[in-house]
């Protein structure tokens, strides 16, 4: 019984600290928009998103190419096998994010239910499942098997995407909703429910 209340009590403890940092980065960002507001275009200017301008691929995959041969070096160089398993995680790391970055458009498809936050975290725990019923005996291999929850299953279930859909369904009323349903639906099931004769 105390393994439960311990970890009902880190569920809570871990859950309020994840609301707790969004609050607080919606109130930092609020003050950068204050102090970086918007630059309106002028009639014959047009701005062109980062995303969809050429600035990405030419300062992005370049920078993300040193990274990948700086963490590859780190790897090879590195003697302490915990860094090592870090140092993997982290090149692993971006299939990952950018794996829950596609499956984040299956998000706006399902209505009120977040389809892709499922879906990636369900991905998730089926690598980590896999891997940990296939971890061998030899070192190098371990390692490896070790870093691929670590990078990929850990930036696919990420915690900010699941307080950011609290948010919103918070501010949708969805939380409120669901529960009048639940209530509702108990209540037509009691109305319907023959009273046993004593």
């Amino acid at each position: 019984m105390g393994q439960v209340a311990s970890g009902f009590v880190a569920l809570v403890i871990g859950t309020q600290t994840a609301l707790v940092s969004w609050v607080m980065g919606s109130q930092l960002a609020a003050v950068v928009e204050y102090w970086f507001p918007e630059r309106v275009p002028e009639d014959d200017e047009e701005i062109v998103p980062f995303l969809k301008s050429h600035h990405l691929a030419y300062i992005g995959l370049p920078l993300l190419g040193i990274l990948f041969i700086g963490f590859s070096i780190l790897v090879w160089q590195d003697d302490g096998r915990n860094r090592d398993e870090v140092w993997i995680a982290t090149l692993l790391a971006p299939v990952g994010a950018l794996g829950r970055w596609q499956l984040a458009r299956l998000n706006k498809r399902g209505g009120w239910f977040f389809w892709g936050t499922y879906a990636a975290n369900m991905l998730a725990i089926s690598i980590d499942v896999v891997v940990e019923s296939v971890i061998v005996a030899e070192e190098t291999a371990n390692l490896v098997l070790l870093a691929i929850p670590t990078g990929i299953a850990g930036c696919l279930s990420t915690v900010s995407t699941f307080v950011n859909e609290i948010q919103s369904l918070q501010e949708h009323a969805g939380i409120k909703e669901a529960a009048e349903e639940i209530f509702e639906a108990e209540e037509e099931h009691e109305k319907k429910v023959p009273v046993a004769i004593k």
